[in-house]
């Protein structure tokens, strides 16, 4: 790849593992379904448990199809009700025609424009469903938020590969970067020593090469994290041509030959994440009690944590995995009120406005996060209970 080919790229292609079967979803793909909006009520959208035992007893397909009843119970309008049952029986219909075993699958489906899609994620997911003027993305988004993507770059001094780390789940780039073919030695007339600064001149050049490819990779799907992969000698060659602000991101480093499998190089990558978040989440728990404690732009407890979401004043919510409470959220303004600590409430004490009830408002609030642009934190491991005693939820503060 060239300077031309390197300043021209603007997408490059995602090979899976077919393997797993796994559908790579990128924030492009989610945007081009945020695009579409309707002037009236008609798009499906379901998330879906197709994880094999599930889908083997049939408990998928019925989950489905209650849902689908419940909600057409609830649509006065014939046209609409009769629009929606369609759209509902040909999703079932979908599940009906051999969808493979996985984790979790979002179905989206805009029956009067024949739109579908249909995305086979490295994640569960409760089954549920939604009817609106627009996909219902927000589980998605949420997933997407929390999940940091990872570059990878495995070389050697002749060749490189690039891969994607995202959701769980890693996928290679399709791009080819190949430095120049060594010189041949016998018969032409270089010295050892002039053929050892030309092998290392071709080696620089090759791995400038790499990197500057890897940047713009980093660009176009913003990665976060990087992991390198190779000889100790050539992650070195690699690391200091770096500029600084990757040399910061740099997750981990493990060997590798540059014709890995590539099973072995998603496995030592998930688990260089695996450690990462675990020290991630140490430090980010730690910070948040310690700081809250002092007053110092951190606060945990339900109330504390909706007040400061109210305020707009979120930088980084940390949430229990699996955790749910009770609330309402208000008609008017985008206040959320805790049940367990106003059991009473009727009238939103931000605006006065009436309340709706919710079963669970911590899928509210974690929106609320992603729409300040908040960082957002699901504790999964030894800290969930840690967060759980102390909060149960807290927030990192901008002001």
């Amino acid at each position: 790849m060239n300077a031309l080919d390197l300043e021209r790229m603007e997408r490059v292609n995602l090979i899976g593992d077919d393997e797993r079967g796994f559908d790579f979803v990128r924030i492009d793909d989610v945007k081009e379904m945020e695009a579409v909006k309707l002037d009236h009520t008609g798009v499906l959208t379901a998330y879906l448990d197709i994880t094999p035992t599930a889908l083997a007893a049939g408990k998928t397909r019925v989950e489905l199809k209650n849902l689908i009843k419940e909600k057409s119970a609830t649509i006065e309008n014939k046209k609409e009700r009769r629009l929606f049952e369609n759209a509902g029986a040909e999703m079932v219909d979908y599940l009906q025609s051999g969808v493979l075993p996985g984790r979790g699958m979002v179905l989206i489906y805009v029956p009067e424009e024949k739109l579908w899609r249909a995305y086979r994620l490295p994640v569960p997911f409760e089954t549920r469903i939604a009817w609106e003027e627009r996909p219902y993305l927000r589980p998605m988004l949420l997933l997407m938020d929390e999940f940091e993507p990872y570059g990878v770059i495995l070389a050697d001094r002749e060749k490189a590969r690039f891969f994607l780390s995202y959701l769980g789940e890693v996928a290679e780039y399709d791009i080819k970067v190949e430095g120049e073919a060594l010189p041949k030695r016998a018969g032409s007339g270089w010295s050892e020593a002039n053929y050892q600064r030309k092998v290392e001149e071709l080696a620089k050049k090759h791995f400038k090469n790499v990197v500057n490819v890897a940047r713009k990779l980093a660009e176009m799907d913003g990665w976060e994290r990087l992991v390198l992969a190779g000889t100790d000698e050539n992650i070195r060659r690699m690391e200091s041509l770096l500029p600084k602000a990757m040399q910061e991101i740099i997750a981990g480093r493990f060997n590798a030959p540059i014709d890995a499998n590539f099973n072995l190089v998603r496995d030592r990558v998930l688990e260089i994440e695996a450690q990462r978040e675990r020290e991630v989440e140490k430090e980010r728990v730690e910070a948040l009690i310690t700081r809250a404690r002092k007053g110092e732009r951190a606060v945990l407890g339900l109330t504390p944590v909706l007040d400061a979401t109210q305020q707009y004043r979120l930088y980084m919510l940390l949430v229990p995995a699996d955790f749910h409470t009770p609330g309402w959220h208000c008609t008017q303004c985008p206040g959320l009120v805790s049940e367990v600590d106003h059991p009473e409430s009727t009238t939103c004490p931000y605006c006065g406005a009436p309340l709706d009830h919710d079963e669970d408002i911590i899928d509210l609030l974690m929106q609320r996060a992603v729409d300040q642009e908040a960082i957002l934190e699901v504790v999964r491991g030894e800290e969930r209970d840690r967060l759980l005693e102390e909060g149960p939820i807290g927030a990192l503060l901008r002001f």
